[in-house]
């Protein structure tokens, strides 16, 4: 089964958002008493209530990491609300069972207009992910915690790849990623947009605060 995992800050955003939800994958919300979950939301999602989501909702990421009973052949994706579900993701992971031997697949993400934000590379670098550029699967991450700093989402996949070598009170002692740690489960990369960054809120690529960010991007595609 695939999950898409919310941290919920803005509820308003969840009606959007839940009719995009492949029907074919489940959809868990956390949230906290600040967050009133509308009634046809309800119906639809799985609800975990935490006590405190957290900035950028590492929190309640790991919240639901720790209370969730996911199995092995589960396979996560975090969703943001502030964005949607791309409508290309479910066609592509529709025989997940391909990527049995895989820790984490990362895709291309793009701005809610289709320009591209960023590639995910191999090995995994700083700054090639975000939160919601890739799945990650159950069997081999499940000791694996998001760290409370920035770019938590991106030292996630690195620790995914490799076993948790960034070492923290996060992670869980006495679980393995991998039957042999210097031999981790590979990490693959689709080079298609899967996954959108703040589409609800219309972020734009075209931006000048994106002007750096973009000739960098252009510059490692060459």
């Amino acid at each position: 089964m695939i999950y898409a995992i919310t941290p919920c800050g803005r509820p308003d955003n969840l009606i959007q958002i839940m009719q995009t939800i492949p029907k074919s994958w489940k959809w868990i919300i956390c949230y906290d008493d600040r967050v009133k979950i509308p009634e046809e939301v309800k119906e639809k999602a799985i609800l975990l209530k935490c006590e405190y989501t957290g900035p950028a909702g590492i929190h309640a990421r790991n919240h639901v990491l720790d209370n969730y009973n996911f199995q092995d052949d589960d396979w996560i994706f975090q969703l943001d609300d502030d964005n949607i579900m791309h409508p290309d993701i479910e066609g592509a992971f529709k025989n997940i069972d391909e990527y049995e031997d895989y820790a984490i697949i990362a895709f291309q993400q793009g701005f809610w207009n289709g320009s591209l934000r960023l590639s995910p590379c191999v090995p995994p670098e700083i700054g090639s992910f975000d939160v919601g550029s890739y799945l990650a699967h159950w069997k081999y991450v499940k000791h694996i915690r998001y760290h409370n700093m920035y770019c938590h989402d991106q030292l996630y996949v690195i620790d995914c790849v490799w076993g948790g070598i960034i070492m923290g009170s996060n992670n869980h002692a006495g679980q393995v990623a991998h039957p042999n740690l210097h031999v981790p489960p590979p990490l693959g990369v689709i080079g298609k947009i899967l996954s959108y960054y703040n589409f609800i809120d219309k972020e734009d690529w075209s931006h000048p605060n994106y002007a750096e960010y973009q000739q960098r991007m252009k510059d490692k595609a060459k």
